[in-house]
């Protein structure tokens, strides 16, 4: 569980990261395409937190902690973070 690393890429204190589970982030759909929620309901990795509206993942096949709606599911890639390929 790695909290610390949410709050410091949410640009929050610690105390705003609250756990969460997937089930809540599917009430949240706008958080990701239907296809990611869709891998992550499949595959149930990682552990999810919420800071305010935003969700985020920490699972290690990732490395670093991941905000969901950076997550992108493509044919070649698989589930991917896609700021690694766009350069965000």
């Amino acid at each position: 569980m790695r909290n610390q690393d949410v709050a410091r890429l949410a640009g929050v204190l610690l105390d705003e990261v609250k756990p969460a589970s997937l089930a809540e982030l599917g009430h949240h759909a706008d958080q990701a395409e239907g296809a990611v929620l869709t891998e992550l309901e499949k595959r149930h990795i990682g552990d999810y937190y919420r800071v305010g509206d935003r969700f985020f993942l920490d699972d290690a096949s990732f490395g670093d902690v991941v905000a969901v709606e950076d997550l992108r599911m493509s044919k070649g890639l698989g589930l991917h973070d896609q700021r690694l390929y766009d350069g965000t």
